[in-house]
């Protein structure tokens, strides 16, 4: 994969990595109600109303190149998933990696952070929601506007696709007693819910299990409350 490719792989676990994603979603309002066909996005934010749309060399590999007629008729697929996208009311973000210009990248995800803050502080759900999603939006916001100044020269993108690829050797931090971001679980008092993401605890710390529950709630336990108190499973 190019470096380009790994820069903006790279931009967008920097920026969105600690937002629960979807990989290779097909929700059911992705579906076009004239033909039938249902649609891909390559990573959805449930919590955020973004979706990302990977093209270029990132979804083109080891492909051949596309002729007229194959472009036109991916040109309407683009055309038609932003168009349900839009109906959905989710930010549809098509990053392109052959166009080699991260920067616009970068800002349609800052207008899209913002246009989720604004959706979730005006929506009614409970107040902990929004007090533990706005905060992580504006942080990503800032990530966002200092990777843009980071790629205004040659260097700042071989320095973030430098970065995904010493992603890629790390040791990877496994969840403790097998909970992920995504899965669903049940509680005794609050009900059903999914696991929003699991933060590791240090030498002194205890791991935490973020919880969203289905009234939009949100709640933390640590390791050893959350295997007292949750279930696994639908």
């Amino acid at each position: 994969m190019s470096q380009t490719a790994n820069a903006y792989l790279e931009i967008i676990e920097q920026i969105l990595g600690e937002f629960h994603a979807v990989e290779n979603a097909t929700p059911d309002w992705l579906v076009d109600s004239n033909t039938g066909r249902r649609f891909k996005v390559d990573r959805l934010y449930p919590e955020l109303g973004i979706a990302i749309r990977f093209k270029g060399i990132l979804d083109q590999s080891g492909k051949s190149a596309l002729d007229e007629i194959e472009l036109m008729e991916e040109t309407g697929r683009d055309e038609t998933r932003a168009r349900l996208c839009r109906q959905a009311d989710i930010a549809l973000v098509m990053l392109n990696v052959e166009e080699n210009t991260p920067s616009k990248t970068l800002n349609e995800i800052h207008t899209a952070l913002s246009a989720a803050a604004r959706r979730i502080a005006q929506r009614r759900v409970a107040q902990r929601s929004k007090l533990d999603l706005l905060p992580r939006i504006a942080s990503a916001k800032i990530k966002c506007r200092r990777i843009l100044s980071e790629i205004s020269s040659p260097k700042g993108i071989l320095s973030l696709a430098q970065a995904w690829e010493n992603r890629q050797f790390a040791p990877k931090n496994k969840a403790p007693t097998g909970y992920q971001p995504g899965m669903a679980v049940k509680h005794p008092e609050y009900g059903r819910g999914l696991v929003l993401r699991v933060v590791p605890g240090g030498e002194k710390e205890e791991t935490e299990i973020v919880v969203q529950f289905s009234d939009d709630s949100i709640h933390t336990w640590g390791l050893e409350q959350a295997n007292r108190e949750l279930r696994i499973g639908k």
